[in-house]
């Protein structure tokens, strides 16, 4: 049994055997009847590829073979995710010769002589009249006969298939479109009235490939008729063909190359003389860029390429010289950089360029030319097998077909491991690790835009001045996801070291999850400050990333994510009124100085520096000399909304440019409304509109401000007239629902729907009222609703919000405020200037006789509903909110239970040597997961294919009675008939307890009647 995400199956792509298992959005289809999917497949084979898909990482054991494991991610879809993990592209200063293909025979006294490699890395070699392909595997698939016409070239249209050119005329199918896997011929290149003049005679040998479907042929016949034809590789039939006079000296190509971005072709000729020119089949023009007679050895040329970024064209020379000519110039030469000493028996030399790299093979080497320069880097070099005479690059391999043994050795480029000196220990690891760390880590600037190992080869580690024991836990942490601090390990030194990296993130999903209130439990209190002037703290804010912020008179107290307090923002004794994060590094700060005086900035929170004050314009001139701003919120395109209000009844809503400072907009409020100070305020994105909570002595007020076309909507007047429990306190809108939330004094919810236009609020649960109720809070956060009373927090849930769980601390008296941002709740109390810092943890500790184990509920849950750890969760398999629990003890076995938690771990179960098999079972039976060890040992019986496991001897005959009944439980028990007596042996073959029938003969034992249930 495996079980993994649907992200990580994502991973796989569309294309993948996974894909039809979820719908468009990458979502499971909702099936309620289909709990678990079935795969026929090697589950050994599975495992090794879920982990690929999970890490990026490919780890084949020993025991796994490759080519079976290769195999089985074909049929998973995922061979490419296993190619890219095995090795990255192609580097020739980097290549590594990974294996050589051997064991052909010359056919009739052919050898090999042209080799071509695959966008996905498979090769194909001709041999006479036959073609050779082999896979990615490297194993060979059904060979391509050509019945007796010599192979003249080879070329890979796509990963699927591969055009074949023969010696046989063209009108009798000299050249052929194949299928590379079953060599089946798709199709013969068909000649049309264009070529009915040459086609008696005419053959085809060499070949170039468009990106949009076109092939190029070069064509010729005994009488001198030459020319570049053009197929259309859908159809198979000739689109154009550019026939050469007959007295020209250009017969047959030795290369053809497409050049895209100038819409021509290059052709080299070398025979009778040394000829390149650039055909531009639109104009129907031919440009002779290069002629040479073959008079001077030393630079005769015998292969040539384009080199598309520099506009130029690479020639090689006999003995490997290197030159260049600029094909944009008519009157150009070749520019000869680099030559080497003429020497003998020189083999067939070799060009070819791959992603800013030359390499050009003589004899039995390639060499490798880089830089601007373009001299040589690095050589590939394999000695037995003979000179190289052909060589390909593609699906970042580098295949190398040698001449005299017919082998092909095949050079990759491994992943190579990112090694790190980190304060003088060496680490090893991935790209494909380091890439976890994220755009914004350290380590972005160490790969390249692929996230691949910049190819510095004097670059052998990269140094870090850095502590390695930190790095080490961050490092793991990037391996498995999973955050493990060793005793030694300080943990607020490694939250530093997180963030010097710039993996801080991945360090908070791993030390808890999403917030969620029913399983959050008290991880820390921040309590080392103390009344300013006798002021107590009074509002706090939590920040996208786990910092908080709190309001404490004229100051403002910063904690960053490991609540470490920042620099105090002061506010030169003006009272703040509010505070707002803007993103997670900027506060916005409203005090009671007026607006004109900048009553209201944007601060840096790690360093406590005013950023800008907002300005007031013409919009709010007549609120400018006397408005002062309370009640913040923000908007998600950088807007934010403030109450503003003056002693004159002037007041309303102001709208400011976080990025200028600026207003935008002013709201003034009709004056028939006696709104003053708003409590709340909170932007509606889906209606571009802003709710407006306003509660005083007189009355409470909802109003809803659009700002589109500037107009009021009162949705709720409720005047002071009633009971003190019944007095609406605070109200928050719940945009899923359309709806508004109103809490009472006593801790009542009520409802109201936007949408509707009868106003009115349907109360649906009630507090008992307390003889003195701290002031009651509001906070709604995904799906769940937070209502703040006294001393505790309550949660409520589901479609008609009830109550679900208690966040409560009885130490630190009532809750002034709280807030709810980067995964945690912070809540203010009111006695001490405490704050109380909420978390969902990931893991469920257990203390197991003295050791200490972390797993997840998820993984709890397996055992089942009558297991032990049933009573450590909840109905919903989460854990209880009980923050004085830090771990739950269990007075047994350590050694027996780590075998039982990693069998819920992964379905398996593995008994070490040194376990008791016996005793295993006994603690199975304990915890209450027998079913799950007995599922793991053995699988339903089925007739065809058992097993004998064990066989029960050791009972004796009594009064000459031999047994002769035997019955088998539901639960693998059984009982046997012996005599007057029935013996009775559990799931594990213990014998339990004689049944005596007091010297009566048993008949029979039939039924689950006589079986025990229990033990």
């Amino acid at each position: 049994m495996f079980e993994t995400t649907a992200t990580t199956l994502a991973g796989a792509g569309r294309n993948s055997f996974f894909g039809a298992m979820f719908d468009e959005n990458w979502n499971l289809h909702s099936d309620g009847e289909i709990t678990e999917h079935f795969i026929d497949r090697n589950p050994e084979h599975f495992g090794v590829l879920l982990d690929l898909l999970r890490t990026g990482e490919l780890d084949i054991p020993p025991k796994i073979d490759k080519k079976l494991l290769y195999r089985e991610a074909k049929y998973y879809g995922i061979l490419d995710h296993v190619r890219s993990a095995k090795w990255g592209p192609f580097d020739g200063n980097r290549a590594r010769l990974a294996q050589s293909i051997t064991g052909w025979s010359a056919s009739d006294g052919e050898v090999a002589q042209t080799i071509r490699a695959s966008p996905s890395g498979w090769c194909c070699v001709t041999q006479g009249s036959v073609v050779r392909v082999y896979n990615w595997m490297l194993e060979e698939h059904p060979i391509i006969h050509i019945e007796h016409n010599k192979v003249n070239d080879i070329g890979w249209v796509d990963s699927e298939s591969i055009v074949v050119s023969s010696d046989e005329k063209l009108a009798s199918g000299g050249m052929g479109l194949f299928n590379a896997s079953t060599g089946e011929l798709r199709y013969k290149f068909q000649v049309t009235d264009k070529l009915r003049t040459l086609a008696p005679l005419v053959t085809t040998s060499t070949l170039g490939f468009c990106s949009d479907n076109k092939l190029f042929s070069s064509c010729e016949n005994a009488d001198g008729y030459s020319g570049i034809s053009i197929w259309d590789l859908v159809t198979g039939k000739l689109i154009d063909f550019r026939s050469l006079a007959r007295h020209h000296s250009l017969r047959k190509a030795t290369r053809l190359q497409w050049l895209p971005d100038y819409n021509c072709l290059m052709a080299l000729y070398l025979y009778p003389k040394v000829d390149i020119a650039l055909f531009e089949f639109q104009q129907n023009a031919m440009c002779q860029l290069l002629a040479e007679d073959q008079n001077k050895h030393s630079s005769t040329i015998r292969d040539a390429t384009v080199i598309g970024e520099s506009s130029s064209i690479c020639v090689l020379g006999l003995n490997e010289c290197l030159g260049f000519l600029d094909f944009r110039r008519t009157d150009t030469s070749v520019n000869w950089r680099y030559k080497k000493d003429s020497s003998s028996g020189l083999c067939f030399p070799k060009l070819a360029f791959h992603r800013g790299e030359l390499f050009s093979s003589l004899n039995d080497s390639i060499s490798v030319y880089c830089g601007s320069d373009w001299l040589p880097t690095s050589q590939l070099r394999k000695s037995p097998g003979g000179p190289i005479c052909d060589f390909s690059i593609g699906g970042d391999r580098l295949f190398a077909l040698h001449k005299d043994e017919n082998v092909v050795d095949v050079w990759e480029t491994p992943r190579p491991p990112v090694k790190f000196n980190v304060g003088g220990r060496i680490f090893e690891t991935t790209a494909t690790t380091l890439a976890i760390a994220g755009e914004n880590s350290l380590f972005r600037a160490m790969l390249d835009e692929n996230w691949n190992v910049h190819s510095d080869s004097a670059m052998t580690a990269y140094f870090i001045d850095r502590d390695p024991d930190y790095f080490a836990v961050l490092l793991n942490l990037l391996r498995t996801g999973e955050l493990y601090i060793p005793p030694k390990i300080d943990k607020y030194l490694l939250y530093r070291e997180a963030v010097y990296y710039g993996i801080l993130d991945h360090v908070r999903l791993a030390k808890w999850g999403p917030f969620d209130g029913n399983r959050a439990q008290l991880a820390q209190p921040i309590t080392d400050w103390s009344a300013a002037n006798g002021t107590l703290a009074y509002t706090i804010r939590a920040s996208p990333s786990g910092w908080c912020c709190l309001a404490q008179g004229s100051v403002v107290r910063v904690y960053d994510w490991m609540l470490e307090e920042h620099p105090i923002i002061h506010i030169a004794n003006h009272k703040v009124k509010d505070i707002c994060w803007v993103d997670d590094k900027h506060i916005v700060i409203s005090s009671d100085k007026r607006l004109a005086n900048g009553g209201m900035r944007l601060f840096n929170a790690s360093t406590g520096e005013s950023r800008c004050k907002f300005q007031v314009t013409d919009k709010s001139s007549s609120l400018a000399p006397f408005s002062t701003a309370s009640t913040l919120d923000f908007g998600s395109d950088y807007k934010l909304f403030s109450s503003c209000e003056n002693g004159d009844e002037h007041h309303g809503i102001g709208n400011w440019d976080l990025v200028t400072g600026k207003l935008i907009n002013f709201h003034c409020s009709p004056p028939h409304l006696s709104l003053k100070k708003a409590s709340r305020l909170q932007w509606l994105p889906g209606t571009n509109c802003l709710m407006a909570f306003y509660l005083d002595c007189a009355k409470v007020d909802i109003i809803l401000f659009d700002f589109r076309d500037n107009t009021t909507v009162r949705l709720l007047t409720e005047k002071h007239d009633r009971p003190c429990d019944r007095t609406i306190k605070d109200a928050i809108v719940i945009e899923e629902s359309s709806s508004i939330c109103a809490l009472r004094w006593n801790g009542a919810l009520g409802f109201m729907d936007l949408r509707s236009t009868a106003r009115g609020v349907n109360w649906r649960n009630t507090e008992d009222p307390f003889a003195s109720p701290y002031f009651p809070k509001l906070a709604y956060h995904e799906g769940q609703l937070f209502s703040s009373f006294n001393n505790r927090i309550s949660v409520h849930s589901g479609s008609d919000w009830l109550r679900t769980s208690q966040l409560r601390h009885s130490d630190f008296g009532a809750i002034h405020d709280y807030s709810i941002g980067g995964n945690r709740l912070f809540s203010l109390q009111s006695t001490g200037n405490i704050i109380n810092v909420w978390e969902t943890p990931r893991r469920v500790k257990l203390n197991v006789g003295g050791r200490i184990f972390e797993t997840t509920a998820t993984t709890l849950e397996f055992a089942g509903q009558n297991s032990l750890f049933r009573a450590m969760l909840d109905e919903n398999w989460n854990l209880h909110s009980d923050s004085a629990i830090t771990e739950h003890f269990i007075d047994r076995d350590p050694d027996y239970f780590a075998v039982l938690l990693n069998l819920l771990r992964t379905g398996e179960l593995y008994i070490p040597p040194k376990i008791d098999k016996k005793l295993v079972y006994k603690e199975a039976e304990y915890y209450g997961i027998l079913d799950h060890v007995r599922s793991a040992e053995c699988d339903k019986f089925v007739g065809n294919r058992p097993r004998l496991a064990r066989s029960i001897t050791g009972w004796s005959v009594r009064d000459g009675e031999i047994s002769r009944a035997i019955q088998a439980g539901p639960n693998g028990w059984c009982c046997v008939a012996h005599g007057s007596v029935v013996h009775m042996y559990d799931w594990m073959l213990e014998e339990r307890p004689t049944i005596n029938l007091d010297y009566h003969k048993i008949v029979e034992a039939w039924g689950y009647s006589m079986l025990p249930q229990g033990n």
